[in-house]
Order: structure tokens, then sequence, then C-alpha cells
């Protein structure tokens, strides 16, 4: 799980660095990392404020980002 989740931070940075093209990989692993962000949420309040600059939330896909 951990390798999935390095992986998804992985492609994430590199596509803000412009070293990854935008595709359905971004897309996916900035919605995985929304997921993993929520868990963090729903554990504990330190978290509560914890959000996403807005160039990676304009990677999730639309259906996700509303959420």
């Amino acid at each position: 799980m951990l390798a999935t989740e390095c992986n998804d931070l992985r492609i994430v940075r590199e596509s803000i660095n412009g070293q990854h093209s935008i595709d359905p990989s971004v897309t996916e692993a900035a919605a995985s990392l929304l997921e993993k962000l929520d868990q963090l949420k729903a554990s504990s309040r330190l978290f509560a404020h914890v959000g996403f600059s807005p160039y990676v939330e304009s990677l999730m896909p639309d259906s996700v980002a509303l959420a």
C-alpha cells in the first residue's frame, strides 16, 4: 500500500512540475490521494483544515472534486 501511495505522490508531483502529461493516471492518482486525505480527516480533527493546492484540485475528476 505504501508503494502505491508513493507512486500516486510521484505522479502528481511530476505533473505539477511539468514532467508528466496530464492523463488518466494523474487523475486517478489525485483521486487516490484525496481518498487518503479524507481518511486522515475522518481519523483526527488535526487534519480538518488540510487540503490540496488549487492546481492539484484541478487534477481531480469533477465528480470527486465536488464531493
